[in-house]
């Protein structure tokens, strides 16, 4: 394994689905994330992964993180943009 973190050492080694490079979104910069706008309904924003910001209406910026534990879906809340990042 090379030292470049989860994103150069995707497999069931590391409890994460095998997906090839090519489908991993890239990640969101600082730049990007303050770009965003709120909208009438909340929408998200991959940062690959599973990771994603949701965008609320009122432009609080929440990280969440989806996965999947013995088939089931679960999701975690990391708490808010700028706060946790």
């Amino acid at each position: 394994m090379t030292s470049g973190g989860i994103r150069d050492n995707l497999g069931v080694d590391a409890g994460v689905s095998v997906h090839s490079r090519r489908e991993i979104p890239p990640m969101l910069t600082d730049k990007a994330i303050r770009a965003l706008k709120p909208k009438e309904k909340p929408y998200k924003v991959a940062d690959g992964l599973g990771l994603h910001l949701r965008v609320q209406p009122n432009s609080t910026l929440l990280w969440r993180f989806k996965y999947r534990l013995a088939g089931k879906e679960k999701l975690v809340a990391l708490g808010k943009y700028p706060e946790v990042s």
